[in-house]
């Protein structure tokens, strides 16, 4: 999981990307979530796609108490500079379920783990097994 800080006239996340792509190389099937500790609207808001290379971006406006879950995985998604004057926080992580394990990448060539925590996509490396 992610703390998200999106201050006035920034930026939480600089490049537009899909989690699939070569640069992150999530596995396939992974669900992305958001819930945000302050409001998440407009500028201040992650934007993204509807259905992948579609280009219709939108912000995923979301109130303090919601959550939204999306495919961030095939679909791009990012954030614009915030000119809404507030700072957005928000928790944001990804599920695998496990009907997508194991994990396959979308460029099987190169896939392997996180390139920023630097752990492999199975469980007990990126991912903790969940069990009611």
């Amino acid at each position: 999981p992610n703390f998200r800080i999106h201050p006035p006239n920034g930026k939480a996340v600089t490049k537009w990307h899909f989690d699939a792509d070569t640069d992150h190389q999530h596995p396939v099937g992974e669900v992305n979530f958001v819930i945000p500790m302050t409001v998440m609207k407009g500028t201040a808001a992650t934007w993204m796609e509807s259905e992948y290379n579609k280009e219709d971006y939108f912000p995923l406006d979301l109130e303090y108490g919601q959550f939204a879950s999306f495919n961030g995985n095939r679909c791009h998604h990012g954030n614009k500079v915030n000119t809404t004057g507030k700072t957005r926080i928000s928790f944001d992580f990804r599920i695998l379920p496990m009907s997508s394990y194991p994990p396959k990448g979308l460029y099987p060539e190169s896939f392997g783990g996180s390139v920023w925590m630097k752990t492999k996509y199975d469980i007990g490396g990126y991912y903790k097994k969940f069990e009611e």
